[in-house]
């Protein structure tokens, strides 16, 4: 009787364990400390992301694709910036300045232009276009400029102006 008291004890002990640990009560809260701040991220080397740079309402819109040709140059001025979920992919060719850049250095560039542009939906082909070729130093020089501008509610809008 004792030998079997000895093997079935620690086998009880083993069940009421599990049993315990079963029916205990955590009301313990998890907490996200990573609030998904990348500002301390290591820069991605990979073309067009750059995940340094602060994600959500920088500007007035959420991604802008421009093409921008003069009299004698197609593609004179190539942007595309996107904001996404933790990262923002930019890209900048300007050859009248001769810049080819991507990333942090894209975003230099283009962020003074950016914050001086005010565009809503709501404004005309027109308005944005001007503030387009003004922006970027072309309003007396380009021959076409194409834009389309993905906005925060996720609606995107096709912009064109030629002269």
């Amino acid at each position: 009787m004792v030998k079997l008291m000895k093997s079935l004890l620690p086998t009880v002990f083993l069940i009421s364990i599990i049993f315990l640990g079963a029916c205990a009560d955590d009301d313990e809260v998890t907490k996200d400390t990573t609030n998904n701040n990348t500002a301390d991220d290591i820069e991605d080397t990979d073309p067009g992301e750059n995940p340094a740079n602060v994600v959500g309402s920088m500007f007035d819109f959420k991604g802008i694709d421009i093409e921008i040709d003069v009299a004698d140059q197609e593609d004179a001025i190539i942007v595309h910036y996107e904001e996404k979920k933790d990262a923002t992919d930019v890209q900048y060719k300007n050859t009248l300045t001769n810049e080819d850049v991507q990333g942090s250095d894209a975003m230099t560039l283009l962020e003074p232009i950016f914050e001086n542009l005010s565009i809503a939906e709501s404004h005309t082909n027109e308005e944005v276009v001007r503030q387009l070729a003004e922006g970027f130093g072309v309003a007396d020089k380009y021959t076409e400029l194409k834009a389309e501008i993905t906005f925060f509610n996720k609606h995107k809008q096709a912009y064109e102006g030629k002269k």
